[in-house]
């Protein structure tokens, strides 16, 4: 879940946290930038002329339901990634102090390899105060896209230290 922030007067997209559904997943950002991760059920599916991803936690409770009827090819080029993240290692010794950074993954790369757009319906499904997404619900849709994507996890960069 991202959020549209200002830093230094720019547009960015702070990563409040993203939901995933593998140790590797949990690993591939959190640890080198910081990307904080929670564990949920996330599933994409396809029925007759349908594909619908959905989102539970824990699993049987289903947040987030997002189906789509692909129709015709959508034209995306590469996308260049841009979110901040807030890295948080704790000290290592008694009096040491904890490293603290915002970091910008700005290299990172999302690829597009087929991808489709078409009507679709988003639904908060339930309400979590756990997890308050049935607060995001959408107040109008514009664009549906649903594809496959190589997402390239690069280097980033230190954009504030707070340790120092």
């Amino acid at each position: 879940m991202d959020i549209k922030v200002l830093l230094d007067g720019r547009e960015k997209y702070y990563t409040a946290y993203n939901y995933v559904n593998s140790d590797v997943g949990l690993a591939a950002g959190r640890e080198i930038w910081g990307v904080p991760k929670k564990f949920a059920v996330l599933d994409i599916r396809r029925s007759f002329d349908l594909v619908y991803g959905f989102l539970e936690r824990p699993e049987g409770l289903r947040l987030v339901t997002a189906v789509i009827r692909p129709e015709e090819p959508a034209k995306i080029e590469p996308l260049p990634i841009t979110r901040l993240a807030l890295k948080v290692i704790p000290p290592a010794g008694d009096g040491a102090e904890p490293l603290i950074q915002l970091v910008d993954r700005y290299r990172h790369r999302l690829t597009p390899k087929s991808v489709w757009t078409g009507p679709c319906t988003l639904v908060f499904n339930n309400r979590s105060d756990i997890d308050p997404l049935y607060r995001l619900g959408p107040r109008r849709i514009i664009r549906c896209v649903y594809g496959t994507f190589d997402y390239v996890l690069d280097f980033g960069r230190v954009v504030k230290d707070y340790s120092k």
